[in-house]
């Protein structure tokens, strides 16, 4: 049986994509994997099968379009922007690549943004699961998002029917347009429609997030997928040395958050490293950070393996990407997120209130003090430490990837 995966978005989408395609193909399945050109090497770096889909991506473009998404402060009004630039001006070709790549498949599965997809696997009848990262791809609490220091508990079928209603006026006119274009069927509600109405995997743990009472009963939270890092990785000499040098430095790491500002970004960084005068390790990222001279107890490493690092820091500092926020807690290491976009300040809240970090940052309110009043907050008490590590006991007795292939037999069953 042949599955086709669909992800959209940025390398924290991909990942998770990557190691589902790589259990669906040790269940016997032939995989293919569409996304963006920006990711293919890496893709096929997995060895699975890839498929381009959408316009070609290069970094000025990215950096630019990064630029002006963190030119707004207001996270609703960013994924408006990112919307309508990322996916709404090139739906029609993402649509074409799509149904191209659909017609010699059986089974389709989709991040729940690649609309395209949805659309093109409705356009030829094919069987369809989504697949969804985060809790807010299926409650849309954007509410919580922008009320950054209260409480998120609000009520569900309230949140639920406040979220079709925001997403359908964000979106909704041009996906309606779009439809009617492709000759699909009129829907009420194109923010409902987004989900598979069978199968909805909620790559998320229980452990962090439960089903919440509003969600629909086609949505599974199943756990997270972690990719298995390369075993046969080893650290070059000097950062090797370094970590002989100095015991549990912090991490810092913004992953894929890019943009034209970074510089500025870093300067604030290194002052709060020098007035803490703690070791650390700068990951650079797709943003190249830590461009600057740096003092002797810090470091700027490229890629390096999280497995391998995560035990041995003592904090990781880092943008709140769904990704990265789940290998720090399943290696039971503390946050301070600096969020920058989307959904990023969900999960930097929902740290905060399960005391696995420090209250969250915007990007915009960083400062050197902020910034250095949260790294001593973790430095100076144990309580972080203690709950990180019981969330990682808890997360160890979990396997994200094997109920989620479960629910996929499951629905195979019924066809």
């Amino acid at each position: 049986m042949r599955i086709l995966l669909f992800t959209w978005g940025s390398m924290g989408d991909v990942v998770p994509f990557v190691a589902f395609s790589k259990k669906l193909q040790s269940a016997g399945f032939e995989v293919v994997l569409g996304a963006a050109d920006i990711f293919s090497d890496f893709i096929k770096s997995h060895n699975i099968d890839y498929i381009k889909i959408g316009s070609s991506i290069n970094k000025d473009k990215y950096n630019e379009l990064m630029d002006k998404v963190l030119s707004e402060k207001n996270p609703r009004k960013q994924f408006k922007f990112l919307l309508k630039n990322a996916l709404i001006n090139d739906l029609e070709k993402q649509y074409e690549d799509c149904l191209d790549a659909i017609k010699q498949t059986d089974i389709v599965i989709c991040h729940w943004m690649q609309i395209a997809g949805l659309m093109a696997s409705e356009k030829l009848n094919k069987p369809v699961i989504t697949i969804t990262l985060n809790p807010i791809g299926v409650t849309n609490i954007f509410g919580a998002i922008e009320d950054r220091d209260h409480d998120l508990v609000l009520d569900g079928n309230k949140v639920w029917r406040l979220s079709v209603e925001l997403s359908d006026l964000l979106w909704g006119d041009e996906i309606h347009a779009f439809r009617k274009f492709v000759n699909l069927k009129s829907v009420s509600s194109i923010s409902i429609n987004q989900y598979s109405q069978k199968l909805n995997l909620v790559a998320v743990s229980p452990c962090l997030v439960q089903e919440h009472e509003c969600w629909p009963e086609n949505h599974h939270a199943v756990g997270f997928w972690s990719l298995s890092d390369n075993t046969d990785w080893k650290p070059d000499d000097k950062i090797r040395d370094f970590l002989l040098r100095f015991k549990e430095p912090l991490l810092i790491s913004f992953g894929s958050m890019a943009g034209n500002g970074v510089e500025a970004i870093t300067v604030k960084l290194i002052n709060a490293i020098k007035t803490v005068g703690y070791p650390v390790i700068v990951q650079a990222g797709w943003g190249e950070l830590g461009n600057v001279e740096l003092p002797e107890n810090v470091i700027k490493v490229g890629y390096i393996s999280h497995d391998w690092l995560l035990p041995k820091v003592k904090c990781v500092i880092h943008h709140g990407g769904a990704g990265t926020t789940a290998a720090a807690l399943r290696f039971g290491v503390p946050s301070i997120v600096v969020w920058h976009m989307f959904d990023q300040p969900y999960w930097g809240n929902l740290i905060d209130k399960g005391g696995l970090g420090t209250k969250p940052l915007a990007i915009h309110d960083l400062t050197t003090e902020n910034l250095v009043e949260r790294i001593n907050q973790v430095l100076g008490s144990d309580k972080y430490h203690n709950a990180c590590a019981d969330m990682a006991v808890c997360l160890s007795a979990e396997n994200g990837l094997d109920i989620a292939m479960r629910k996929v037999n499951e629905f195979i069953s019924e066809l």
